[in-house]
């Protein structure tokens, strides 16, 4: 009896140290476990922190541009409204031209631009037909009348089989306008 009584006791004994055993390696995985998790849940943390300051780096950028766009469109909006002034301010000097350098201004347009046979709108202002059918280019150039237009204050438009070229003191200062227009938002944009 005695010798089982050693034999149980040594499986106890035994069972005891394979049971700390397992216990020690039980305590030794969850410790690998939990610093595992602890250090993917680091990491999860730190690529998630990385990707919200990226995208608040972006936001702050975007909020610059908007900002920027924004300042810029303003004065756009400024600068063209005292265009307009000012291309409103020349359109009625132009209009208020002495007949004499009106008909001054229109030969010269016509003598550079015009071609044998061309077609002509001119101002219904008075007398504006009759003082440019006696142009001496007018008769050179075989040019015609084709209409007398309201829509036109001063100048001429030339209007051939090719292209209508409108030299109205209308068409000349929305064409400045448009150009200057063009030119301040290139510099903005």
């Amino acid at each position: 009896m005695e010798r089982e009584t050693k034999f149980v006791q040594k499986i106890i004994v035994d069972a005891n140290k394979q049971k700390e055993s397992i216990k020690k390696e039980a305590q030794q995985k969850a410790k690998n476990i939990l610093k595992e998790k602890e250090h993917q849940e680091k990491e999860f943390f730190n690529s998630e922190k990385k990707l919200l300051k990226n995208e608040l780096e972006n936001l702050l950028k975007n909020e610059k541009d908007i900002s920027f766009l924004e300042q810029n469109q303003v004065v756009l909006s400024a600068k063209q409204q005292i265009l307009l002034s000012v291309f409103d301010l020349a359109l009625e000097k132009l209009k208020k031209l002495p007949a004499k350098d009106e008909i001054l201004f229109v030969e010269n347009i016509l003598t550079k631009f015009a071609e044998n046979n061309d077609e002509l709108i001119v101002s219904n202002k008075k007398g504006e037909k009759e003082r440019v059918e006696k142009l001496s280019v007018f008769k050179q150039k075989k040019l015609k009348i084709k209409d007398v237009s309201n829509d036109i204050s001063g100048g001429v438009i030339i209007a051939s089989l090719k292209c209508e070229q409108d030299f109205s003191f209308e068409g000349l200062i929305k064409d400045k306008y448009q150009n200057s227009f063009y030119q301040i938002a290139k510099q903005l944009f």
